[in-house]
């Protein structure tokens, strides 16, 4: 049996937070610590202390859907659902826009009304899939087999064109809608009244094209629309290590570092910086322009 890491013996929560806290300290070269200690409501997660004096907050959050990742723990690139109401075993392919929680709810009567008209298979962007709503649910193609040895149901499976090869400014896109969705975390970063406010976002497999394309894309090229207030924003995977991030600092660009097991597993003092920081990985980042706002990149 295999010897459990650092991360795997803690809560979900705290290894997000240790995560975000290996990763800050050692890009930034500051002392990162915990602040949220569960004796106040509504405190942001960690305190930043750079050498020059200057501080900082930030706040960690999870993109994590409970139900898709409970599948993804099951199988990282195929989840099954039974459906008693099909008669065939469905293979449905996500774009990275889909959703795996919404798809599971919504899939099973739009694949019995295929069968119910005679339709096996849906191509994308075909007009049976606009008509049935296949599109706007993010599935790229659905097919399906009465050669199956499972009950009747569906397999999720991930674009694999989408998620290793993905446009970097669609995670920039992506993120942005992320974060006006949990206003609670600007909130809190304000209510700091620090100087200087990050955004650390920890991605799961439920989000398609932006899980692979932070692991393996290409670095984005426009700058995020962060809230007033907000001077950074962090996106980072859980996955073996090392563990790819990308990150954004106010009047800079997309950056990407890396963080090993081994400097989780040093890291277990919250109140110590270790001494070696890790390198950010410019030797093998694409150049991109300096940052460019939504409207500059949407004119022609």
């Amino acid at each position: 049996m295999a010897e459990e890491s650092a991360m795997d013996q803690l809560s979900i929560k705290a290894r997000d937070e240790l995560l975000a806290r290996v990763l800050l300290q050692h890009v930034l070269g500051a002392i990162v610590t915990q602040h949220d200690d569960g004796s106040a409501p509504s405190m942001y997660d960690l305190d930043v202390a750079y050498p020059d004096g200057r501080l900082a907050a930030a706040e960690v959050v999870s993109t994590r859907d409970a139900q898709a990742m409970s599948l993804a723990a099951a199988t990282q690139r195929e989840v099954y659902t039974d459906v008693a109401a099909l008669t065939l075993t469905w293979f449905v392919t996500m774009r990275p826009e889909a959703h795996v929680r919404t798809l599971r709810r919504r899939l099973p009567a739009v694949l019995t009304d295929l069968e119910r008209c005679g339709v096996s298979h849906v191509a994308y962007r075909s007009f049976e899939s606009h008509q049935m709503g296949l599109a706007d649910l993010g599935v790229a193609a659905c097919s399906s087999t009465s050669a199956s040895q499972r009950r009747p149901g569906f397999y999720l499976l991930s674009d694999w064109r989408s998620e290793w090869g993905g446009e970097g400014d669609d995670i920039v896109r992506r993120c942005d809608a992320f974060i006006q969705s949990v206003p609670d975390v600007t909130q809190k970063l304000l209510a700091s009244r620090r100087p200087e406010r990050h955004i650390v976002i920890v991605v799961t497999p439920d989000w398609v094209g932006p899980f692979g394309g932070i692991q393996h894309g290409p670095l984005p090229g426009m700058a995020p629309t962060l809230p007033d207030g907000i001077n950074g924003v962090w996106l980072v995977t859980l996955r073996e290590s090392p563990i790819r991030a990308l990150y954004w600092r106010d009047g800079d660009v997309w950056r990407e570092a890396e963080v090993t097991d081994e400097q989780i597993t040093t890291a277990d003092d919250p109140r110590r910086c270790p001494d070696d920081p890790v390198q950010e990985v410019n030797s093998r980042s694409r150049a991109v322009p300096p940052p460019r706002t939504h409207e500059r990149r949407a004119s022609p």
